[in-house]
């Protein structure tokens, strides 16, 4: 089925935006993995931190998907394992060192 739906676009949008309907939940539990004593109150920036957090780990799973689907003889865990390792250090930055909001900002710029 996601062979499929990786090969016909308009299915691969629909699969897209199934998945995205997942994403609350998956910020949810990242943050409670990441965040156990998180506050009642979190500063305003961190529940939007998590939803990028979740977005980029559906995206890298997502284009692990594709791939899969769409290169014969290629191994799924392979390619889930590699997405998942590129964006790991994103959704796991130490929160005491997190980068302040705005840093990509000045790293593009140079």
């Amino acid at each position: 089925m996601m062979r499929v739906a990786a090969a016909d676009e308009k299915a691969w949008r629909y699969f897209l935006g199934t998945s995205d309907r997942l994403l609350p939940t998956l910020a949810a539990a990242l943050r409670a993995a990441m965040e156990p004593e998180r506050s009642a109150a979190p500063a305003p920036d961190r529940p939007f931190l998590w939803d990028v957090r979740a977005s980029a780990l559906a995206g890298a799973i997502t284009t692990a998907y594709r791939r899969w689907a769409t290169t014969p003889g290629s191994e799924l865990s392979c390619l889930i394992a590699t997405a998942v390792d590129a964006v790991l250090p994103v959704i796991t930055f130490p929160q005491s060192q997190s980068p302040p909001i705005g840093a990509a900002s000045a790293f593009i710029e140079q």
